[in-house]
Formats: structure tokens, C-alpha cells, sequence
């Protein structure tokens, strides 16, 4: 009762603060987490009560419509039965007489009815809520508000499932159509999930159907049935006991809805998820192109027959020190939606992190966001099975999509090993161009193109000139093996290759302008990194074009190697400059690695231990784990007085903790009689509201450009007028 109480408060204080009791209700554990500094039991009370007290509001207001529903009850009666402070649910818990007393010249025959009808009403309204909570709330884009006019309609996850944009857009008019999209394509993979448990949403839209047809429809209320209808069946109330059997049966079917996806998955394939990896030998491996230069992943491997199977074997044991294994997952094969990553939208991420040889959590988390580049808009919904065993890694993530694409990405404390090109069960080869030139020279190769493939298969790729190509006259030839080797065509390469071959291309132009290459697949099994560079052929004018030729005379400014400090604490040579040089209003930077190829994962692995009341002594040495002052009174009873009511206040201050009081820090001094490092430790936690955050990936260069009335920064060495 004090946390419902306390819940209470918290949302009280929200509502002064500006926030519409329907925002907490659409908002999930998460956000409330950033907004307010308390723990997560009670950020899904706080929604809870908000979603209940929304719901309570929606149906007051459709309450006299309700009792207008009911048999024998016209706009008069109901009138009378809303002056005299009756609802549904007291008119269901009536007896006959006790109606009749309240409603005048109502016979007892129609009082029977009218309370028969009362209670299966509000039986159907509580089951509606129960599966509003349960399911339309899981679906992306459908807060309380949107998913209470979903069911006023009759609608559920099935029916969602089966609609076009535009059907749903016509109940929720103020959807924009990417919403309604994203939400129609998560409910088709609710449906393809729950197919597999036992056909639990079959039965709930029976359930549905037999609901509308119990009032005013065709069934027991003034239809053809027992009440008023054709059945003549004599309406008498009936005590309602409870059954055993279907609550035993009831039990039963929930406990198996729990694992039935998993073992209707596995029973599709021959791959069990128990870190003995044998069971992988007849798929098809995808080797890293790149090999352990780039880190310590090596191979892959997808099925995705019932579930998304995924195998990976790297060159050191996974999870000695803290590492976190990240599995971007696009499953519409859609880059524009989902979070973006290289040519991905990824729909879904599974995150798994863990040291000293176990996993210490993981989870399949969906993207909800229409900001591509929004990583605090994934949400937990599902944990995947994974088994790892020393360089061996394999997992079922319980998606059903057959052609999904897919980033894995290793990361430590101190670097990242991506995939490099997107996995697909039907990639079979990689692909990667690489620019050999400079300088133009017609008699030299211009590309080269390293091939990797998994077993002996067709490679078949179509070449494109790319540049700012002007009056140019051109040919091509490609060599396989060497620049001198076999000629093996010319705009489209066809062959035969079983592991490692290099290709060289031959570009013979005359004219003006800037040239460079790009490679496509025509059968769809060969994955492509392309490069972005250019040469200029007889062109020396500066261009934004991906050449550089031009820079080569200019004299520059160099910048000390190594000068730069990631937020994590090691060198990031994505960041550090080199040099810089300049002509007219053209700039030119170089840096030690790869510009704006920064962390693909924007935040850091760590070794924690569990700290219950955030004084930064670990519950295993705390000798108060409970509370944060290390008073001996734990935190939930650590109070203050406040105009006579005892508020929060945890580090015994006298001064209630925020929201109740001012007190936005927890103040305290470890105890000398701790264990060390920690005794005598001075500790200071802020509990003050936060702005909610947005997370991105995303590299930031910044060009500052002087300006005599410009903005003075402190780390400007001059005023900047225009920032780019």
C-alpha cells in the first residue's frame, strides 16, 4: 500500500510540473528511468496507476452510452440511472428489488435482464482491459489513448496484423503513415511469434467474436438467444463458483505459452542452442575479409530456419575481460527504417555483455523511433538464447524472418571488431574495392577487387564509372590474379572462385574530369565496400569530388599525432587531426584514421557490481546494503517530517529528497570500520530531475571559420562567425 501511495505522489508531483497524466501513460519504464531517479518496481507502478486512471477517465465519459446499451433502458431511464449514481458496475452487483426501488415502473422481468446484461458488460470490459495491457500496449506508436480507440473498434493484434496504412490511419487520424507501417509490420511479427505458442491469439479472437455477440447482438441480450430473444430460456442470475479444472488448464497453457517459442523453433532445426557447436558443420561459414588485422572475429554463420540461428568463432576466448556482443538485425531489408548503421535499418539489436567467462545480461530489444540515429530508442522485448564456449559463440534469437541482414559487432574497453560488410544467410562472398591510384596513368590498374567467398561459388558483378566524368571517352578490362593475369571481362565480371581471388581494373579514358569506380551484385550473394575516392584524369580545379590531387602542392599546417583522448580513455584515431590546409574557401583535413568512423556502439563496457543503494560500496562488501547513509536505517524508512507527513529522506539530512522536498543531492561519508578503498570515501548522488536524452552514434566534425565579431569559445584561439 505505501508504494501505491508513494507511486501516487510521484505522479502528483509530475502533473505540477506540467506533465499530462496521459504522457506518464504512454511512457514506458525506461523513459520515466530518465526522468526521475528512483528504481524500476516503482517507475511500472507510477505507469500502472497513470494508465488505470486514464482508462477510468476514458470510460466515465462513455458511461452513459454504456447503460443506454443495456436492455429495456432507453435515453430516459438512463437519465434517471446516471442522477441516482448508478454505473455498470453497481448495476451488476444489484439485486432485482434493490433496481427496482431505485428506477421507477421497472418490472422485475426487465430489472433481471438489465443486471444480466450489467454483468456480462462489465465481464467484457474487464477482459478488455487485461488484453489492452497485455498486448496493444506492446506495439510501437500505441500509447493508453490510441490503444483504447483500437479496442472501442474490436480490433486486436491479429486484426492489426491484416490491415493496409490506410486502414489504420482511418481509426487513428492522427498517426502519421510511417507509424501506422511500423506498427502493422510489428504486429504481423507478434502474430508470427505467438503462432508458434499454442495458437494463443486464434483463441483470443474467438473470444473477441463471441464478446460482440452477447449484447444487441446475435446471442443472449435481445438478440435470438436467452434473454428477451427466441430461445425461452427462463433469465434467472446464476451463482458464479470457481472451477478448478479450467484454472488448472489455464495455468498450464501460460506455463507452455513461456516456452513453446523456443522449442517449436528448435524442433524446426537440427541446431540446439547448448554450446556444443557440432550441429553447425553443414552451414555455410562467412569469413571475415579481412582477417584478424582488423580484430578478432573470424568467421559467421546464419540459419534461419524457424528463428534467426547465429554462429560466430573468434581468435581470443569471448568475455574474459568485459565485452559486449551486439547483433544489429534489419529485418524489412529496409535502410530507411530502423536504427541506421552502415547501409542497415536495423529493426531490432540483440545485446549480450558479460566477463570473466559468463554472461551477465542480454536481451533482444526493439527499434521504436522514427530518428534514425536515436540509440535510447531501443526497447527490451525478448531475451535470446545464447551458449558460449571459449572462442565459440552461438545464439537463437526468436525472430521469424527468413532474409534478415545483419551487423555483429565485438566490442571491449578498448576497441570494436565490426563485421565489416552486412552477414545475410544469403551472402556467399565479399567484395572490396580498392583505389591504386594517385594520379592518373592509363597503363596502370585503377582498382583492385579483393573477393572472399565461403566454398567454391559464381561470382557475377556489374562495374559502374563513377566521377564528374566530362567529354570522356573510356573503356575497361578486368585482370584476374594480376595486372598482368587472364582478362576475364570487361563492364561485367563472370567467374568461377573457391576462396581468395584479386581482380584488377583497367580504366583507358581521355578528357576531363574525375574518375572512379563502383561494383554491384546482379545475383544478390555477394556483399559489396565499395570506395568513395576518385582520381582526376587532365583536372587540377578544386572539387568536392572525393579526389585530392589537388591538395598536393598546397602547403598545410600539421597537427601532433596522437594529441586526442576518447570519452572511454583510449586513443580514437578517428579524431585526430593531422593536418589542414586551405585554398580560397576550400578546406582540407586529414586524420590518423578513417574520418567519421568513430565507436559504432555509443557507450562503454564495463565490470560492475551490484550497488543496491548507490553509495559506491558493492552490496558484497557493504555492510548496509540497504541504506545509503549506512545509518542502520534502511532508505525505505529513512523519513523527515513534512507539515506533519513523513516524506523521504535518505541521507538523513533533515531536508526531504526530491520530488517531495528540495534535496537534489544524497550527501554521505563511508564509515571508517568499512573494508578499503572505501572507508572514509565522501560519496555525492544526484536524485534531481534530467532531461531526457538522446543517444546517437554519430561523429561530429566542427569547422569554425573567424570572424572579427564572432563568438569568443574558450577553446578558440580567435572569434568564430560562422561554425560548419
Amino acid at each position: 500500500m505505501k508504494r501505491v501511495d508513494e507511486a501516487k505522489e510521484y505522479i502528483e508531483e509530475m502533473k505540477k510540473k506540467g506533465i499530462a497524466l496521459y504522457r506518464i501513460a504512454d511512457m514506458s519504464p525506461e523513459e520515466l528511468l530518465e526522468y526521475m531517479a528512483i528504481d524500476r518496481d516503482l517507475a511500472e507502478k507510477i505507469i500502472e496507476l497513470a494508465r488505470n486512471e486514464v482508462l477510468n477517465r476514458m470510460e466515465k465519459k462513455s458511461k452513459n452510452g454504456r447503460i443506454m446499451k443495456l436492455p429495456h433502458v432507453g435515453k430516459k431511464r438512463a437519465e434517471i440511472m446516471e442522477k441516482r449514481g448508478l454505473s455498470i458496475e453497481k448495476i451488476a452487483s444489484m439485486s432485482p428489488e434493490e433496481l427496482i426501488k431505485l428506477v421507477p415502473n421497472i418490472r422485475r422481468k426487465e430489472a433481471e435482464d438489465i443486471i444480466i446484461a450489467a454483468e456480462m458488460d462489465m465481464e467484457r470490459k474487464l477482459n478488455e482491459r487485461k488484453e489492452f495491457k497485455s498486448e496493444l500496449l506492446e506495439l510501437p506508436y500505441i500509447g493508453v489513448s490510441r490503444a483504447y480507440k483500437l479496442h472501442l473498434s474490436g480490433l486486436g493484434i491479429g486484426d492489426i496484423a491484416k490491415m493496409r496504412p490506410e486502414d489504420l490511419l482511418a481509426i487513428l487520424p492522427d498517426m502519421e503513415r510511417k507509424q501506422a507501417e511500423k506498427t502493422i509490420m510489428a504486429a504481423e511479427i507478434m502474430v508470427e511469434e505467438r503462432s508458434r505458442g499454442a495458437g494463443t491469439l486464434q483463441k483470443r479472437k474467438v473470444t473477441m467474436k463471441m464478446k460482440k455477440g452477447l449484447v444487441n447482438g446475435n446471442s443472449l441480450v435481445n438478440g435470438r438467444g436467452v434473454v428477451n430473444g427466441l430461445g425461452g430460456v427462463s433469465a434467472k442470475r446464476e451463482k458464479r463458483g470457481i472451477k478448478p479444472l479450467p484454472i488448472i488448464i489455464l495455468i498450464l497453457i501460460m506455463l507452455l505459452a513461456a516456452v513453446l517459442p523456443y522449442t517449436m523453433l528448435q524442433a524446426q532445426n537440427p541446431i540446439i542452442i547448448d554450446g556444443s557447436f557440432d550441429d553447425w558443420s553443414g552451414i555455410r561459414a562467412i569469413p571475415d575479409p579481412y582477417g584478424a588485422a582488423d580484430g578478432p572475429l573470424e568467421i559467421a554463420k546464419i540459419s534461419v530456419d524457424g528463428g534467426i540461428y547465429l554462429y560466430a568463432r573468434a581468435s581470443t576466448p569471448f568475455m574474459n575481460s568485459p565485452e559486449g556482443i551486439y547483433a544489429f538485425i534489419d529485418s524489412d531489408r529496409n535502410e530507411t527504417t530502423g536504427y541506421k548503421i552502415g547501409d542497415l535499418g536495423a529493426d531490432y539489436l540483440v545485446k549480450v555483455i558479460g566477463w570473466d567467462g559468463k554472461i551477465k545480461t542480454k536481451g533482444v530489444y526493439r527499434f521504436t523511433s522514427q530518428d534514425q540515429y536515436n540509440w535510447s530508442a531501443f526497447l527490451k522485448f525478448e531475451d535470446p538464447k545464447i551458449a558460449i564456449r571459449t572462442t565459440e559463440m552461438e545464439m537463437l534469437v526468436p525472430l521469424d524472418c527468413k532474409k534478415p541482414r545483419i551487423f555483429l559487432v565485438l566490442k571491449t574497453q578498448s576497441r570494436e571488431d565490426v563485421s565489416d560488410i552486412p552477414l545475410s544467410p544469403m551472402t556467399t562472398a565479399f567484395a572490396r574495392v580498392t583505389m591504386l591510384q594517385d594520379e592518373y596513368d592509363r597503363s596502370k590498374p585503377l582498382a583492385r577487387i579483393d573477393v572472399n567467398t565461403s566454398g567454391r561459388i559464381v561470382i557475377d558483378m556489374n562495374l559502374h564509372l563513377t566521377g564528374n566524368l566530362s567529354n570522356m571517352q573510356y573503356d575497361a578490362e578486368v585482370r584476374r590474379g594480376s595486372p598482368d593475369g587472364e582478362i576475364v571481362g570487361k563492364w561485367i565480371i563472370q567467374d568461377t572462385v573457391s576462396g581468395k581471388m584479386s581482380y584488377y581494373v583497367f580504366i583507358r579514358a581521355s578528357g576531363r574530369g574525375t574518375l572512379g569506380i563502383r561494383l554491384t551484385s546482379e545475383r544478390g550473394n555477394v556483399n559489396i565496400e565499395n570506395s568513395f575516392r576518385t582520381v582526376a584524369v587532365n583536372y587540377t580545379a578544386f572539387s568536392i569530388d572525393g579526389n585530392f590531387s589537388e591538395w598536393k602542392d598546397v602547403a598545410g599546417v600539421n597537427d601532433p599525432a596522437g594529441d586526442v583522448a576518447h570519452s572511454t580513455r583510449y586513443a580514437h584515431e578517428n579524431i585526430d587531426i593531422l593536418q589542414v590546409k586551405r585554398a580560397s574557401h576550400f578546406f582540407y583535413v586529414k586524420t590518423a584514421a578513417p574520418v567519421l568512423a568513430g565507436d559504432v556502439i555509443p557507450e562503454e563496457i564495463k565490470k560492475y557490481l551490484p550497488d543496491k543503494d548507490r553509495d559506491t560500496v558493492p552490496d558484497m562488501y557493504d555492510l548496509f546494503p540497504d541504506d545509503f547513509n549506512n545509518d542502520g536505517i534502511p532508505d525505505n524508512k529513512s523519513t523527515t517530517e513534512v507539515n506533519g507527513e513523513s516524506v523521504a529522506d535518505v541521507d538523513g539530512d533533515g531536508i526531504a529528497d526530491y520530488p517531495s522536498g528540495p534535496d537534489m543531492w544524497l550527501n554521505t561519508t563511508i564509515p571508517d570500520n568499512f573494508p578499503k578503498p572505501y572507508a572514509g570515501r565522501e560519496v555525492h548522488v544526484y536524485i534531481g530531475p534530467l532531461p531526457k536524452i538522446r543517444i546517437t552514434g554519430n561523429d561530429t566534425f566542427f569547422v569554425y571559420v573567424e570572424s572579427q565579431n564572432g563568438y569568443r569559445a574558450p577553446f578558440l584561439p580567435f572569434p568564430a562567425g560562422y561554425m560548419v
